[in-house]
């Protein structure tokens, strides 16, 4: 616990075998025989927590039959076994949570660099220590028996020494060693022999001392005849893909190998199954070249959820993965440098792919077959043979401003996060120096990152059986939508290589019967994609497409055929094209009730645009600038429309002046503050509307009459004080001085008498008080200025005392609406039919004086 985060919890340790040593002889020399036969360590029911979680836990983990020789150098071992693992990790860009939790605490994370300087300092002390050695076998008293047998092993030893290249700190201890024990024994056991007793001594002492070094020289081999791992689980929390963690259970996990040898002299076998979220299963058996780093294997991956890639996609496309199934089998080759081949099959079942934005599907299919195909990333190149859908279903929107719903996939939201380094930080890691981050970077720099060749991409054939798509154009009038089954054909020849295009001849149907084609030339792998394509349909009876007109448009057709002819064509990433549509006797039938209908009312672009005869025919040329484009018959309405659908049924009074050749709006005719006579400039107005109406046999014309509150109400008010005077004055009201007001009042006469008598009549006070007060308060004028001042306050005073009663003002604005419908019928000659007059005088709108009007489809 002082160690490690991690507490081992439960564990049972085994061994068992049996063993030989062969012990030191009298002369005390190293113990170097040792033997172990049919040797086990097993680890049973080990489990290891962190804060009470179970992090790792494995019921068996067993290394079966060691057999050691430590003479030969040699360990054989049957098996590594292990089974019923089960393994939490959590990875996220600040590193994998058991590899700290793994690791003793505080421990000090070094670079490759740190590890070279380590290593050169670590071998200090191993010539430290045969210094040391020699001086200690030198300062041995000297013996003259042994003196001559010394000097053999220490110039034995020194060869030996010289001739090692691996271990060689190890070695000068073990020789020196043995050099120590034999001039001990020597001299201990040899006192009484002769000179030449002695030097046999020590030539039998030279070459067994030889024989030992030869073993020295040999490194140690270890042979692992078998790997097997059985039925482990890993739950993953993957954090680095994503900002959220997401969960992956992999298992169960099976791996098994043939022959491991330390040295890596032989390729090794391997076999690997692993299941992924119950669903997918991995399979791969194959050899690993461990010295030259390369891996060659046969691997089959099934029923991959796509559905688990969404958290990875979504903050880069707006699109959501509902179903999906992956599979691929085929050939993998690849080493640890770059490169990377890959040749077999593919398949996506049942892919359900769902726009974001328009809230529809936008790519759905059966299956998707690729029978062949072969990649190389040295090459940067991929090639396929065939991709076959089935029961395809795809939808392209072309916008009004000639943008695709494709184009508005990518999420512009810069969600982008810089890199960060995967691996364990701990509290006390030291700071790398700019010169060891240099040869870091230096070392780390892949050779494909000088020069990254583009990807090149080569398909001989799309093939589409039994397909289906939807394709609407909104940069028409009317918008142009259908939808094609029946689809098959194929694409051919599609390639990245931008001196190619490939050919497109697919045929569909509407319904059974309508023929529709799609011909033309290809490239959307381009930087900047080609196209040039034709589509035809030819008096088709849209009656035929009820399927797709009620399902989008809301509504069933009755009656209506539709001719039309689309030319697209995309240079320089500007949409091009020459487009004819007519639609002849279109009548719409019953609602759907469809949920995925448009919210637009149909029945009135309908209306706007089927003229007289019953027939809509639009048309427009682009060529060359699109912002300078020749129009043909139709041209007009583009013009009022700015080629959207959407703005005929939300402004459809613009629409109906550029019928005219006007850009003023018709849908109100405004009056003058408390009058409901139409002037001439609205004269005009209504005689622009009627020659649009009449044009458009299925609009009928609702008008309903407003009021300007308080404008209105004084303007009441002026007009009911001014009868009261032409009345009191005896004069008649047409003719009296439409120009008179408070300001422009006259000094003397019958209407300065009427107005005398009216203040004296509905004023609280005389009005001869009311001028003595303005005398008072202002002696200074002359009678002239009291008297103009006198009259502008009674006249004031009067229009104030006037009440105009929201029935009044309910009138006004019904009177209004009357007036509008007189003129178009009297004076305009629309049918009488045709125009109804609102309701005004019931919850009358204050905010205008004008009459509304409002468009209704027969």
């Amino acid at each position: 616990d002082q160690l490690f985060a991690m507490n081992l919890a439960e564990g049972m340790l085994s061994l068992n075998g049996q063993y030989k040593v062969i012990l030191q002889d009298k002369n005390l020399a190293p113990i170097t025989d040792i033997k172990v036969t049919k040797g086990q360590i097993t680890i049973d029911r080990f489990k290891a927590l962190y804060q009470q979680d179970e992090k790792i836990a494995i019921d068996v983990l067993a290394l079966k039959n060691i057999n050691l020789d430590s003479l030969k150098k040699r360990v054989n071992i049957d098996e590594f076994h292990t089974e019923n693992g089960k393994i939490k990790l959590k990875i996220t860009p600040t590193g994998a949570d058991l590899v700290a939790l793994l690791l003793p605490k505080n421990t000090e994370l070094t670079t490759e660099v740190d590890t070279v300087n380590n290593t050169r300092t670590d071998d200090a002390p191993s010539e430290a220590l045969n210094s040391d050695t020699t001086k200690a076998s030198t300062s041995e008293p000297a013996d003259p028996v042994t003196d001559k047998a010394v000097a053999v092993v220490n110039k034995l030893t020194t060869e030996v020494a010289t001739e090692q290249t691996t271990d060689a700190n190890a070695d000068d201890v073990m020789v020196n060693s043995t050099s120590q024990q034999t001039q001990a024994s020597l001299g201990s056991e040899t006192t009484a022999l002769s000179a030449s007793t002695a030097e046999t001594a020590s030539v039998a002492t030279q070459s067994q001392t030889a024989s030992k070094a030869v073993d020295a020289d040999a490194p140690w081999l270890v042979t692992l005849n078998k790997i097997s791992i059985a039925k482990y689980l890993v739950e993953l929390g993957e954090g680095i893909a994503s900002d959220n963690i997401i969960l992956w259970q992999i298992g169960p996990i099976d791996i098994g190998t043939g022959i491991v040898k330390s040295d890596l002299s032989t390729l090794i076998d391997y076999q690997l199954s692993a299941g992924i979220n119950a669903q997918s299963l991995l399979t791969s058996v194959g050899q690993i070249d461990a010295v030259a780093q390369t891996v060659d294997a046969d691997i089959d991956f099934s029923n991959m959820l796509l559905s688990r890639l969404q958290p990875y996609i979504a903050p880069y496309i707006n699109m959501t993965i509902e179903d999906g199934m992956f599979s691929t089998k085929g050939r993998l080759h690849a080493d640890a440098k770059d490169m990377l081949t890959y040749s077999g099959s593919a398949n996506i079942s049942q892919l359900h792919i769902n726009d974001n934005v328009l809230k529809q599907p936008l790519l759905t299919w059966e299956t998707m077959d690729i029978n062949q195909l072969a990649f190389d990333r040295q090459q940067a190149k991929i090639d396929i043979d065939e991709i076959n859908f089935d029961t395809l279903f795809s939808r392209l929107i072309i916008s009004a401003d000639r943008t695709t719903n494709i184009s508005a996939l990518i999420n512009t939201t810069d969600t982008a996060t810089p890199p960060k380094q995967v691996g364990v930080e701990p509290s006390n890691a030291r700071a790398t120096s700019a010169d060891e981050a240099a040869v870091l970077s230096a070392g780390n720099e892949s050779p494909a990152t000088a020069k990254s060749a583009q990807m090149q991409l080569n398909i001989n054939k799309i093939g589409f059986k039994d397909s289906s798509a939807f394709f609407a154009d909104n940069s028409l009038t009317p918008n142009f939508a259908s939808g094609i089954e029946m689809l098959n054909g194929q694409i051919t020849n599609l390639s990245s290589n931008p001196e190619t295009t490939a050919s497109v001849d697919l045929t569909g149907k509407i319904d059974k019967y309508a023929p529709v084609t799609l011909k033309g030339d290809v490239n959307p792998l381009l930087a900047q994609p080609y196209l040039d394509l034709n589509l035809n349909f030819d008096k088709v009876e849209l009656t035929s497409v009820n399927p797709y007109s009620g399902t989008y448009a809301g509504y069933y057709i009755d009656k209506g055929l539709l001719s039309l002819d689309l030319n697209y064509q995309l240079k320089n990433n500007a949409l091009v094209g020459s487009n004819h549509v007519v639609i002849d006797q279109l009548k719409l039938g019953k609602p759907s009730n469809s949920s995925l209908a448009t919210s637009l009312p149909v029945t009135l672009a309908v209306a706007l645009l089927q003229d007289r005869n019953g027939v809509i025919d639009l048309g427009v040329d682009v060529s060359g600038d699109i912002d300078s484009p020749s129009f043909s018959f139709g041209s007009i309405i583009i013009n009022a429309l700015g080629n959207v659908i959407t703005k005929v049924v939300t402004s459809p009074f613009s629409f109906l002046a550029g019928l005219v050749g006007d850009d003023e709006e018709m849908d109100r005719i405004s009056f003058d503050y408390g009058l409901s006579t139409i002037t001439l400039k609205q004269k005009t107005t209504l005689d622009k509307l009627a020659k649009a109406l009449i044009d458009r046999p299925l609009l009928n014309l609702n008008i309903k009459g407003s009021v300007d509150l308080i404008n209105d109400q004084q303007a009441l008010a002026e007009s009911q004080l001014h009868k009261k005077l032409a009345k009191t004055a005896g004069i008649k009201f047409k003719d009296f001085p439409k120009s008179l007001s408070a300001s422009q009042f006259p000094a003397t006469g019958p209407i300065a008498d009427a107005l005398y008598q009216l203040a004296e009549q509905e004023l609280s006070q005389p009005p001869q008080d009311i001028k003595q007060t303005l005398k008072q308060q202002t002696p200074e004028i002359t009678e002239a200025e009291l008297i103009t001042r006198w009259h502008i306050g009674l006249y004031n005073m009067l229009k104030n005392q006037q009440q105009s009663t929201r029935d009044d003002l309910g009138e006004l604005a019904q009177q209004r609406a009357k007036a509008v419908k007189a003129y178009l019928i009297d004076q305009a000659g629309i049918d009488a039919g045709k125009v109804f007059v609102l309701e005004s005088r019931i919850n009358t709108a204050e905010d205008a004086a004008e009459a509304s009007l409002e468009l209704q489809v027969k």
